[in-house]
């Protein structure tokens, strides 16, 4: 339920305006990749971890076996994978789930592909 709501959360912000010269850090990176060619539109810390939002221009599906294919190649497991009519939702998790990512994507009103990335790394 906790995943649901910051999901909606996120699209929310997702909504707004992309912004300029939002910075991903390099500790989320060295872990999650980034969509190919997919603008940032939100990087954020939380308590529990770090959430960072996308917007593309490519096919919701394609986005999703990029993230299952990166994700396998990095030694994560695949918890969860729905399939949605536009999108999809696929949780990850690695190191006997003391690390976990959602890859959740939608396709907004405007025909862009919104990713959310929620990293949770437990201690």
């Amino acid at each position: 339920m906790r995943n649901v709501l910051l999901f909606l959360a996120s699209v929310a912000l997702a909504s707004s305006a992309l912004g300029e010269g939002i910075v991903v850090p390099d500790s989320f990176k060295s872990v999650v990749p980034l969509y190919p060619g997919a603008k940032v539109a939100l990087s954020m810390k939380m308590e529990e971890g770090e959430q960072v939002h996308l917007e593309s221009d490519a096919k919701s599906s394609d986005v999703l076996d990029y993230y299952r294919k990166a994700m396998k190649e990095k030694g994560w497991s695949t918890q969860m994978d729905m399939a949605l009519p536009e999108g999809g939702s696929i949780i990850f998790t690695r190191g006997k789930e003391k690390e976990s990512l959602n890859v959740m994507v939608t396709v907004s009103s405007d025909k862009k592909t919104r990713v959310v990335l929620v990293l949770v790394q437990k201690q």
